[in-house]
């Protein structure tokens, strides 16, 4: 009797155990991840987190697939360790567009950006160049207020979410055709709006520019850090779209406030 009774009391402690290690391995995940979109998110080509703080080819956390400097993004301090600013003309980080999605197929864009001031029309947080243009782009649009949109072709769409200045902010692009949706995160509030874009199932589409439209001119650069930077070769849902953007934002959120 008085072995079974060890042997139960034994049996419950290492279950206790196991329990409590299981919850410090993910409150460790929550704490020390804090601020990074997820790396374990399906069909993703490319994620960076601009954590190393220098060199010229930030460091595609999804495989081997660097980016390239082109002119001179600056390293800064971000929401979360280092993040790049962008600024001036020619100053951006190009792409390959291998595993890049292409034409009409699905894809997502997921960036944490913060705006010192508020931007100039233009702006570009990123473009996909075609030659000598740029036939699909995200940049600041109106003024004031600004607000991201999406340009298709050289014909802005207006209907993109708003541009909080001086206030790190979560944005993102899905598009499944015929349909772009923007959705943007900014304290308690959250963005979304959608608009048929037919037009794109038609670009040719190269490489892939961050922080520019990658053709120069006054407003080229985004005039903006950005601290995070994802894209995912299919059409997340709203819920993962905005649970990514919340969580790089207010990373404890999930575990004290949920």
């Amino acid at each position: 009797m008085e072995l079974n009774l060890e042997l139960g009391w034994i049996f419950a402690v290492a279950i206790n155990m196991k329990i409590i290690f299981l919850f410090c391995i993910a409150f460790y995940a929550q704490v020390c991840f804090a601020g990074q979109f997820n790396s374990r998110t399906s069909s993703m080509s490319y994620l960076f987190h601009f954590n190393e703080n220098s060199g010229t080819a930030p460091r595609n956390a999804r495989n081997q697939n660097n980016g390239t400097f082109t002119g001179t993004p600056v390293w800064v301090s971000g929401l979360y360790r280092s993040a790049l600013s962008f600024t001036g003309t020619d100053n951006y980080v190009s792409l390959t567009n291998a595993d890049m999605p292409q034409g009409n197929n699905a894809r997502t864009y997921l960036f944490l950006v913060l705006y010192a001031a508020a931007p100039t029309a233009g702006n570009y947080l990123m473009a996909v160049p075609n030659g000598g243009g740029s036939n699909l782009t995200i940049g600041a649009l109106g003024g004031p207020p600004f607000y991201l949109d999406v340009n298709l072709n050289g014909a802005w769409q207006a209907y993109g979410g708003p541009i909080t200045a001086k206030r790190w902010m979560g944005a993102a692009f899905r598009y499944e055709a015929p349909i772009g949706t923007f959705f943007v995160v900014s304290g308690t509030t959250t963005f979304i709006s959608s608009k048929d874009l037919t037009s794109l199932t038609t670009a040719s589409q190269g490489s892939f520019v961050i922080g520019n439209n990658g053709d120069g001119g006054a407003t080229a650069s985004c005039g903006c850090t950005m601290d995070e930077v994802m894209i995912v070769n299919r059409a997340m849902s709203d819920a993962e779209i905005i649970s990514h953007l919340r969580n790089a934002l207010y990373p404890t959120a999930s575990i004290f406030n949920p």
